[in-house]
């Protein structure tokens, strides 16, 4: 796709170009509903391991550079982590007006967060995996008291038993930290 404009898909739902863009060189919108970025330490600490896990929305400026749409954290983390690039997606549709504003909202909005079952069953399946506690807190930014199994007959759990994690045998595999209880945001 070299055109600025975007693109649409069979289904209707406007696509853009994937871009490597410099996270420094990207200029925030002005009209950017969310004021506070938020810690971003932990988040941080994660890219070294899995890096910018989904791209960042940008739309081109009339000056030629690129203005974040959706992706603010994920930008300011990058550039914080040392990267010298992000991957970044060209929305043009979207760079102006009304179209910005509500994709910064419904982007920011339509977030939910693992509930301690899911975040405990994601553990689960890591020491699965053979990870230890230690290795677990370090890809994930967690503390290792967070990530660490407490029930022996959990952690002895084979990878086809994942599914059987439950609210229940969850509290003994995970405690919620005085962190992890509040709204994490990306």
């Amino acid at each position: 796709m070299a055109s600025n404009a975007a693109a649409s898909t069979t289904t209707g739902a406007p696509t853009g170009e994937l871009l490597q863009l410099d996270p420094k060189a990207l200029a925030a919108h002005p009209d950017n509903v969310r004021t506070d970025l938020g810690d971003l330490s932990d988040f941080v600490k994660t890219i070294p391991v899995v890096g910018i896990l989904q791209p960042l929305t940008v739309a081109r400026t009339e000056d030629g550079g690129y203005r974040i749409l959706a992706g603010h954290r994920r930008c300011a983390a990058a550039v914080e982590a040392g990267l010298a690039t992000v991957p970044c997606v060209e929305r043009s549709d979207l760079g102006e007006g009304a179209e910005a504003v509500t994709a910064m909202i419904i982007e920011n909005e339509r977030r939910k967060d693992l509930m301690p079952a899911e975040r405990a069953r994601g553990y689960q399946q890591l020491a699965g995996f053979g990870l230890t506690p230690a290795a677990i807190a370090k890809r994930t930014a967690t503390k290792r008291a967070v990530s660490t199994p407490r029930s022996s007959s959990l952690r002895r759990r084979s990878r086809s038993e994942w599914g059987s994690v439950t609210p229940t045998s969850a509290s003994t595999i995970w405690r919620p930290s005085p962190s992890s209880r509040t709204t994490r945001t990306r």
